[in-house]
């Protein structure tokens, strides 16, 4: 009980001030229903003054600092989802694929009945930026490039952030990047869309190297 009404104070005193701190915090709707942004860390109580009712954690635990999150977001009321999603080392393309797709269910499925989500791993770039990259492209119908130029580079996915340090740009070019370019083409093709949220798309997924770049 005690833990509940500190939790209630913290909340009023956050709302008086109402401004998001949170690193790399954007909008990835028109209808401003679903946020992106760097792990919250302490300034999970900022999500309050937007009556966030969801948020997904698109990253695999590290140091303990998920569990942390868990507990902080069930004593707010807040629905968690947490998918295990690395930056590097996949177990495979196929779960990869299927988790991008589990995080888009859940930014549908929340939007539909009149939710608010916030999706974030821990910079807030390359993971967060491969998801709402994908969401754009099957929401708002927008080209894989687009996307790059708009929503991800510009948000730091690998490269358009200068200063990310070069082993983690090399392994997003290396892993993450050819995954998201083989689920662009399964949108881009139709056999991957907001209403066709199949995951035996995974099971066949081919990727392939790629030179892209954020340009500076």
């Amino acid at each position: 009980m005690k833990s509940v009404l500190c939790i209630l104070f913290l909340l009023l005193a956050f709302n008086a001030k109402s401004e998001i701190t949170i690193g790399n915090f954007h909008s990835v709707d028109p209808d401003q229903s679903i946020f992106r942004g760097r792990e919250p860390k302490s300034r999970v109580l900022e999500l309050a003054s937007l009556e966030i009712s969801d948020v997904i954690i698109l990253k695999n635990d590290t140091r303990g600092e998920v569990v942390k999150e868990l507990a902080q977001l069930k004593q707010m009321g807040i629905t968690s989802h947490h998918i295990p999603f690395r930056w590097k080392g996949f177990e495979s393309v196929q779960l990869a694929c299927e988790q991008l797709i589990e995080g888009i269910q859940v930014l549908k499925s929340v939007k539909k009945n009149g939710g608010k989500t916030f999706f974030h791993c821990t910079a807030g770039e390359d993971r967060t930026g491969a998801l709402a990259g994908l969401y754009r492209m099957m929401s708002e119908g927008m080209t894989r490039d687009q996307v790059l130029e708009e929503e991800m580079c510009p948000r730091g996915y690998s490269d358009g952030n200068e200063h990310k340090p070069y082993y983690v740009t090399s392994s997003i070019h290396k892993e993450l990047t050819p995954i998201f370019f083989a689920m662009a083409r399964q949108i881009e093709r139709g056999y991957l869309s907001i209403d066709k949220l199949n995951k035996d798309v995974c099971k066949t997924l081919k990727v392939y190297p790629t030179k892209f770049k954020c340009r500076p």
